[in-house]
């Protein structure tokens, strides 16, 4: 069964991905801040679905990795 689509953080993911382009050392306060709030809003209101996955780490060696299907949050061991 389909999960139902979340706009919100569809589109604040895509605008996070935008907005985190810029350099570091260009990023002021007001625009840290900003960034972060995007990131509290899409951490505490997507309702993850995670997904396993394998990426190559280099030629010789791949990892196993979690993320959301909806957000890419990437799902540490920790977490």
């Amino acid at each position: 069964m389909e999960s139902e689509p979340q706009y919100d953080i569809g589109i604040l993911s895509n605008a996070c991905n935008l907005l985190e382009s810029l350099p570091d050392e260009l990023r002021t306060v007001e625009y840290r801040n900003i960034l972060e709030t995007i990131h509290n809003y899409i951490h505490n209101n997507c309702k993850h679905e995670y997904i396993t996955d394998v990426i190559d780490v280099d030629v010789e060696r791949s990892e196993t990795i979690m993320y959301c299907k909806k957000c890419y949050y990437t799902h540490s061991k920790s977490n």
